[in-house]
């Protein structure tokens, strides 16, 4: 797996896979405001760059979204990748079921802003996904 890691915490990790042009995050722990920004600015520049459609999630050891951070994803950073070039988004579930509750809005809104979503309970099936070389077929 030929990766380049794009910027990295005690928080989260975010990676580019360059065979793939994907964007994959992983938290390491409960990630939030300034870290959790910080680390998706960095992921959203990577993928201006690369010209990546491609996000993966994996988000089994995070916690959940504050309001104030939920707001920025889904209105300020999430429309700046869909601008960026974003186009398919797997997201590997948190681990507790008191993270997951809020997932099948994120999703939703994720789809009306142009995304195609899948949800994964383990990593391999979303990163096999987002590899599958039919996504993004038809894309220049």
């Amino acid at each position: 797996m030929d990766r380049t890691v794009i910027i990295e915490s005690d928080e989260i990790i975010v990676w580019y896979h360059a065979d793939q042009r994907m964007i994959h995050h992983q938290m390491r722990g409960y990630c939030y405001d300034e870290p959790l920004r910080a680390a998706f600015q960095a992921g959203l520049a990577a993928m201006t760059k690369y010209k990546a459609q491609k996000w993966l999630s994996d988000d089994r050891a995070n916690g959940p979204l504050s309001l104030e951070d939920e707001a920025w994803v889904f209105h300020t950073w999430g429309p700046s990748a869909v601008a960026a070039g974003w186009k398919y988004w797997a997201l590997v579930l948190p681990e507790r079921v008191v993270e997951r509750m809020n997932v099948p809005r994120f999703v939703e809104l994720s789809r009306q802003g142009g995304i195609t979503a899948r949800v994964f309970t383990e990593l391999e099936p979303a990163f096999d996904w987002l590899a599958d070389p039919s996504l993004g077929r038809s894309e220049p």
